[in-house]
């Protein structure tokens, strides 16, 4: 019953974004993303986000966050599969209130139980 090995196919290769429930943006299919490997953190992958899960679980480090899962475009060259890096994500245009805001609205609506 003990894992062996895992099988994968290097044409569709997929990146799995942690996004923190903390710092969560509307997403939807099909939005960009950026995605830059630390063993080459000057080259940007694009990618486009395939799923925005519904409920957030706990990561490595234990941090609540939502596993976004993103592909990357065809037109570029493929990185090896198991390599590490951060993502930048792209959602809909906000206002500046709304992005200067949101965090300390969020705090305040804990502290007050909204």
């Amino acid at each position: 019953g003990e894992q062996i090995l895992k099988l994968a196919k290097a044409d569709n290769v997929e990146v799995q974004v942690p996004l923190p429930v903390a710092d969560a943006i509307t997403l939807a299919q099909g939005s960009d993303a950026n995605v830059f490997l630390d063993i080459d953190p000057f080259t940007k992958y694009r990618a486009s986000v395939i799923s925005v899960p519904y409920q957030s679980s706990l990561t490595e480090s234990g941090i609540l966050a939502y596993y976004v899962k993103a592909r990357l475009e065809t037109d570029q060259e493929r990185p090896r599969i198991g390599l590490r890096g951060s993502a930048r994500l792209y959602g809909p245009r906000t206002t500046l209130f709304y992005y200067l805001f949101r965090r300390p609205i969020t705090a305040l609506r804990q502290i007050i139980g909204v």
